[in-house]
């Protein structure tokens, strides 16, 4: 089961990226726990998002900051921690 303090979900990530790049743009952030990159059917692309999870809230933290400063590619990848994705979506369901 995933720590939702330290996983980071990702979007715009290239189609035809795979693990191996996505590991190689984190390895100066710290340690990666697991990487869930979602795939297409086919097996051949991916879907644009992928769940990283670090072994710290600090590392997941410092992954968001890389995210922001560097380019993946020719983008910058989006992100959102996972934790903060759970809240917010718990407050849109409160208001109903």
């Amino acid at each position: 089961k995933m720590n939702l303090e330290n996983t980071l979900f990702l979007s715009d990530i290239p189609y035809t990226s795979n693990e191996k790049d996505l590991i190689g743009f984190f390895l100066s952030c710290g340690s990666i726990v697991s990487l869930k990159l979602s795939k297409r059917e086919d097996g051949e692309n991916n879907n644009g998002y992928a769940f990283v999870e670090f072994s710290s809230p600090e590392e997941c933290k410092r992954a968001a900051t890389h995210c922001k400063r560097e380019k993946f590619g020719e983008t910058h990848l989006l992100t959102a921690s996972i934790d903060s994705l759970m809240k917010s979506n718990e407050d849109s369901e409160s208001t109903y």
